[in-house]
């Protein structure tokens, strides 16, 4: 709370003077639904990222003239070199988190929407209006992120004076999933036309029902795909690397002027489990959005 008091304090200005070129940022930082304000976020960024370029600067400055005996001229320049690619993944952290973030969290309503346009479907299908459907599904959402957008729309409507369609509108815009994105814009035009809601939603249901079933298989795939990279990179790959190396060993040989059981070392304690990590990452990223 102090860093961001301060930032605010030091860079309000700036970032008020260049904030028409932050609008796409800003519109991904409102999709996140985090309190703090976005002026005060990057204000805060900022002062972040200097204290990371000083830092760095201190750190890299003492280490290339104390301990590698670096010219002080060569230190200072080589310092401010990593001073300044610091500074520039800080600030390339703050502007793309909320992005990320907003990902992550239209993410999570693409994956409980499913449950909540069928129970949306069932209640129309009763003959409840519009703004009951809503309320009703707001109540009995489990998911959170599914319901507080359910609830900002009551709220537009009941505590701001909005009209259905103009809050329905609203949602569209402001929420990070594009299927529930589309699910208010539909919906929108089925009340503005005076179509039946429930036939809408049943249509919509089966639709994304359809996309859900292609991107499975799709996701099926590429698991397939990275389990057959896994057995090449982790199994195949290391029992052939470390023979070659071992028989070059027995023969005396050598790569580049270095000993074939060093270059065995460094794969198992470097490289092996770098792979390992990759592999990972990579597998977390196609399973995270199931």
């Amino acid at each position: 709370m102090i860093l961001e008091g301060i930032g605010y304090a030091l860079f309000k200005r700036l970032v008020e003077k260049y904030m028409y070129r932050l609008h796409v940022f800003r519109e991904f930082y409102e999709k996140c639904m985090v309190r703090t304000p976005f002026i005060v976020y990057i204000s805060t960024g900022l002062l972040y990222s200097i204290i990371s370029f000083i830092g760095v600067f201190s750190i890299a400055t003492c280490i290339h003239a104390f301990l590698l005996r670096l010219d002080l001229l060569i230190a200072v320049v080589a310092s401010l070199i990593l001073a300044f690619i610091a500074f520039l993944i800080s600030i390339t952290i703050v502007l793309y988190y909320p992005m990320y973030k907003a990902k992550q969290r239209g993410a999570v309503i693409d994956a409980a929407l499913l449950h909540t346009m069928s129970y949306m479907a069932s209640i129309a299908a009763a003959g409840a209006s519009p703004e009951a459907i809503l309320e009703i599904a707001a109540e009995m959402e489990e998911n959170k992120e599914v319901s507080f957008e359910l609830k900002r729309i009551l709220a537009d409507i009941e505590l701001l004076g909005y009209d259905t369609i103009t809050a329905l509108t609203r949602a569209a815009g402001r929420t990070p999933s594009s299927t529930f994105s589309m699910l208010m814009d539909g919906l929108k035009s089925t009340i503005a036309t005076r179509g039946t809601v429930w036939e809408f939603l049943m249509f919509f249901l089966e639709r994304v029902i359809s996309e859900r079933t292609a991107y499975l298989k799709h996701v099926v795939n590429s698991v397939a795909v990275m389990a057959e990279v896994y057995i090449t990179m982790m199994v195949a790959f290391p029992i052939i690397y470390v023979i070659m190396l071992s028989v070059m060993t027995l023969l005396g040989g050598g790569i580049a002027g270095l000993d074939p059981m060093l270059l065995i070392f460094v794969f198992i304690v470097v490289i092996l489990p770098a792979m390992g990590v990759s592999i990972l990452i990579v597998l977390d990223s196609i399973l995270s959005k199931v």
